[in-house]
């Protein structure tokens, strides 16, 4: 006969590693958490609408950001029936090669990958390239 003590604990082993299967499921992962400003040999942000494109000067501002921005892979990709404001950034690395990052909150797409991302950061990142329209305005 299996004691109430034995049951209880395996039980809490099951919730413990279902609890810490969903966090991983989730597989939220930083993709700029290495970049530095110097990888940066330049950069621009694209505002949709407005339409704009304004270069960026500051590029430790906006790798300050990036680092911060949390993503998890999507099963499909995000709909072209979103609505709202798009913000584009291109950035040339020092490797020579360039990245492009949508932030569509809460929708990252890097490179033609889209991934559902964080809020906060998402809206950071939109919260500077609108910064960015007012001061180049």
């Amino acid at each position: 006969m299996i004691h109430r003590k034995t049951v209880l604990l395996m039980f809490g082993l099951v919730i413990l590693s279902v609890l810490v299967g969903c966090g991983s499921a989730a597989g939220a992962q930083k993709p700029f958490r290495d970049m530095q400003a110097s990888d940066v040999a330049s950069a621009a942000v694209r505002l949709l609408p407005p339409g704009i494109t304004i270069p960026i000067e500051d590029t430790d501002a906006l790798v300050r950001l990036l680092r911060k921005a949390a993503v998890a892979a999507l099963s499909a990709p995000i709909s072209d029936t979103l609505s709202g404001q798009n913000v584009i950034f291109e950035l040339d690395l020092a490797d020579g090669s360039h990245k492009e990052i949508q932030v569509f909150s809460p929708y990252m797409v890097i490179d033609g990958v889209s991934y559902k991302a964080e809020y906060r950061p998402c809206e950071a990142l939109n919260s500077y390239a609108n910064r960015l329209m007012e001061k180049y305005r």
